[in-house]
């Protein structure tokens, strides 16, 4: 079985490409990646089959040009998509952008998977309403990309949403849709024994925070840890992140002592910090799968998060991690006390929740969730 994948340059999937590849290769198919010159698509290298190894990076001409080039006259090449299809002869395409190239794949016959990693309507519809009346033009561009989505997912063979959360958002918009939920893995080599940055100097105990300001319905739960920093004077915690919502959050934590924004990290900043924390929170409005709660769990670190979206998926409730309704400052007090008064639990918790992550959410479930997926739609 062939497949042709395209996209796919998300950080979260890039930094699995080898990893995928080798669980990948004993599932009897053969994979050719194009995607955008841009986008670092070739940091996913998607290439795998039983005999040899097949890529396109962006770096070769025919995937190169045209997905997208430089000017609309590339982008409508149908082409170049019809010369790829035509010496590679595809079972499927998979992409997870929408666009162009499930247009293309549609028009030619081929079965289409669409891979979604977030509420795709409801952003372009916060996108469309943030476009002031008079630009007209960009309106109606927003207005025609919306449309070709829609065409996309309404035509495709199947929907994989990263988590259960997003697959019911989906049901809801495409009843009759087949879907197969497909998460976004971590690798643990990353996180082995003395390879996670080294450690952090932070003053104990403490909890850290890693997540950016740059979707503003995610950023404006963070504000509720200031009623949390002001009950607990003795904790030390530590942002690492930042964007364009930052204002809706420093000001606000900004006002308490024991409060540390450190901006953004390098990965292995992120990973010496959630090594040297002794609890990992998240406080989000909304997450369809928080890639850096998986993160913590490699570290081997509780979590305490909001109870929204996709998160309940990404732990254990109860043995890797701790949740809190929207807006329970209250909540967040008791978990952190609880976990930072009890040593032993931590550890006992960080334990288990490196061991459901290394189970559930590397490279391994990842390919054995895309060939189901990929049955499914057979």
């Amino acid at each position: 079985m062939r497949v042709l994948v395209h996209g796919f340059e998300h950080p979260a999937f890039a930094a699995m490409s080898g990893k995928f590849n080798e669980e990948a290769s004993n599932l009897g198919m053969e994979l050719k990646n194009v995607g955008t010159p841009e986008a670092g698509a070739h940091e996913l290298a998607i290439a795998v089959g039983r005999r040899a190894s097949r890529l396109v990076t962006p770096g070769a001409p025919e995937a190169g040009a045209g997905f997208p080039g430089a000017g609309p006259r590339e982008w409508l090449s149908a082409g170049k998509f019809r010369k790829i299809v035509g010496e590679f002869k595809p079972d499927f395409v998979v992409t997870d952008q929408q666009g162009y190239f499930g247009l293309a794949a549609i028009k030619e016959g081929i079965p289409l998977l669409m891979h979604l990693r977030g509420d795709y309507w409801r952003e372009e519809e916060r996108a469309i309403a943030r476009i002031p009346s008079r630009k007209l033009f960009r309106r109606f561009a927003m207005s025609w990309r919306m449309k070709s989505a829609d065409e996309c997912f309404r035509r495709s063979s199947l929907i994989m949403p990263i988590s259960r959360h997003l697959d019911g958002i989906v049901r809801a918009r495409f009843p009759r849709k087949p879907t197969a939920v497909m998460h976004h893995g971590i690798d643990p080599e990353a996180w082995q024994s003395g390879e996670e940055g080294g450690g952090v100097d932070v003053k104990h105990p403490c909890v850290g925070l890693v997540q950016n300001a740059n979707i503003l319905e995610k950023a404006a739960e963070m504000p509720v840890l200031s009623r949390v920093m002001a009950a607990l004077p003795h904790v030390t915690f530590y942002w690492a992140g930042d964007g364009p919502h930052r204002d809706a959050v420093l000001p606000e934590l900004s006002r308490h002592d024991n409060f540390v924004w450190l901006g953004n990290l390098d990965p292995p900043g992120v990973r010496g910090l959630l090594s040297s924390v002794d609890v990992y929170g998240l406080a989000s409005g909304l997450d369809m799968l928080p890639a850096t709660v998986l993160e913590a769990q490699m570290a081997r670190r509780p979590v305490v998060a909001t109870r929204v979206g996709g998160v309940p998926e990404a732990i254990v409730e109860g043995r890797t991690g701790l949740l809190a309704d929207r807006g329970d400052h209250a909540r967040w007090v008791e978990h952190v006390e609880a976990l930072l008064g009890d040593e032993k639990r931590r550890r006992r918790m960080g334990a288990e929740g490196r061991r459901f992550v290394e189970e559930n959410f590397t490279a391994k479930a990842m390919a054995r969730q895309f060939r189901d997926a990929i049955g499914k739609a057979a």
